[in-house]
């Protein structure tokens, strides 16, 4: 007879210490280290495993983890960070062919540690947890005869698509012909997608480009893994889990920005401390009508041309709407004065509030922020579904956002089409019209009614009996029986 969660918990705590592998950049270190905060967390809550967690990443990307790494002991969570060499020169490898290459290299330094890595604590490796994106992960585990868990830091929806990569190839879907740009494709557990949507790996034309191939190899080794981890909540993509769940045992755990079960405002009310635009940005927004910004914000690694950056701004000046732009420093080429407008900032001071860098969680559940013209980052969808749902104009760019998009334009009815890309041209008055139909159409009400429904499915995931709060409490159990056996 099997025994229940409390009987089992009851049962004496189990130490695990896990191999967090991840791929080496920022984007995809945080997400697998907040799991592991809600690993830890889960364990020591239901008292049946105490986690030990050790990070091996790159130099160039050691720093972000918290240096040495840190320890929560009333949480049951001590994680530390060992920076291995990734062969590359300071600084390079910061586009996607370079962290493969990264990646890659960072396979024979963490082989050469492993020895070091099993004695020098004294508690040997219980299981590794590894991101997708690296290659060797599979061949890691089984050298070691450990159990697997393979993290996917976005969504089930993208994570069909990209896995979805052999079958498409082996159909002749992919490449794609210049015949079928405006053909509908099907993935299963997927939205409709047209060929732009596709990540830009699966666009090339050339089968054996690096990016392709890794594409194709990413998830070949899914149905050896004891089980798929995903950033996302199952009630608002179940089509998407159940494709997934016909290859192996999948984990919804989403949103993992937020701990699970904690008050929202206890965190999104946190300061930044330091940050002095933090304050004079929150003060802005105080002073203007409810569900009046426009909340722009396209991420860190968007790059825009002077005259996309100019009609950009024309459009939100046009568009006379209130509007909160964060502009990154590397998303222009050159400094913010030369890629605006002469006189542009003048224009609009008293509707406009630019900044570097602003608390986006704070930003998106303030009353005053009605509109978010974004990037379709998973990220910035999940805070935005969790903090507010707020309508979103979608202009895609990289990696998975297409699919992103999609989702929130055809599935979730909460986004309106922008552009796909950045590399187009788009003139000002396309943007002022975007912008106005979104604050201010017919189909912004219909949107806001959407966003809070997302937004009330959403908060039940992360309650004690929700759907992301069990499967981490099922999760934590199944850990700790693959490694008491």
């Amino acid at each position: 007879m099997e025994m229940g969660l409390e009987e089992e918990a009851e049962q004496p705590q189990t130490t695990v210490h896990a191999l967090l592998l991840s791929f080496p950049t920022r984007t995809h270190l945080v997400p697998l280290i907040q799991l592991a905060k809600r690993l830890a967390g889960v364990g020591n809550e239901i008292k049946c495993c105490k986690f030990v967690f050790t990070n091996i990443v790159s130099y160039q990307v050691a720093g972000e983890a918290g240096g040495g790494g840190e320890e929560d002991e009333d949480a049951g969570f001590t994680l530390r960070t060992i920076g291995v060499p990734d062969g590359l020169p300071w600084g390079q490898g910061k586009d996607m062919l370079g962290m493969i290459q990264a990646c890659n290299n960072m396979k024979a330094s963490t082989l050469r540690f492993l020895p070091h890595l099993q004695q020098s604590p004294g508690l040997p490796l219980s299981l590794i947890i590894s991101d997708v994106f690296v290659p060797w992960a599979a061949e890691l585990a089984s050298s070691l005869g450990l159990p697997l868990f393979f993290f996917y830091t976005t969504n089930a929806a993208s994570c069909c698509v990209m896995s979805h990569a052999p079958s498409l190839l082996a159909h002749h879907i992919i490449p794609f012909n210049e015949s079928s740009h405006q053909e509908l494709v099907p993935c299963p557990g997927a939205p409709m997608l047209l060929p732009r949507d596709f990540p830009f790996s699966m666009q090339l034309q050339d089968i054996s480009h690096p990016q392709f191939q890794f594409t194709l190899n990413m998830f070949s080794h899914l149905e050896e893994a004891t089980g798929l981890i995903l950033n996302t909540c199952h009630e608002i993509e179940a089509d998407a889990v159940k494709a997934l769940q016909a290859r192996c045992p999948v984990y919804t755990v989403g949103p993992l920005f937020l701990p699970i079960s904690e008050d929202l405002e206890s965190v999104t009310n946190q300061k930044q401390i330091g940050v002095a635009e933090t304050d004079d940005c929150l003060k802005w927004l105080d002073s203007q009508s409810a569900g009046s910004v426009l909340y722009v914000s396209f991420g860190t690694l968007a790059n825009f041309s002077n005259v996309q950056m100019s009609e950009l701004a024309l459009g939100l000046e046009k568009s006379q709407q209130p509007f909160l732009w964060v502009v990154h420093k590397n998303v222009f080429n050159g400094v913010v004065s030369d890629a605006l407008p002469e006189g542009f900032l003048e224009r609009v001071k008293d509707r406009c509030f630019v900044a570097s860098w602003v608390p986006q969680l704070q930003v998106l559940k303030h009353r005053s922020v009605g509109g978010f013209f974004s990037h379709c980052g998973w990220n910035s969808i999940l805070e935005n579904i969790t903090l507010k749902g707020v309508p979103m104009l979608c202009w895609p760019d990289k990696a998975e956002q297409g699919v992103n998009a999609r989702i929130l334009v055809d599935v979730w009815k909460l986004g309106m089409p922008f552009r796909v890309g950045k590399d187009c041209n788009i003139s000002c008055d396309e943007v002022e019209a975007a912008v106005k139909t979104l604050m201010e159409g017919e189909e912004a009400e219909e949107m806001k009614r959407r966003g809070a429904e997302l937004k009330k499915q959403v908060e039940t995931v992360r309650r004690k009996g929700g759907s992301s709060m069990m499967n981490l409490e099922a999760l934590v159990m199944t850990i700790r029986s693959k490694v008491s056996n």
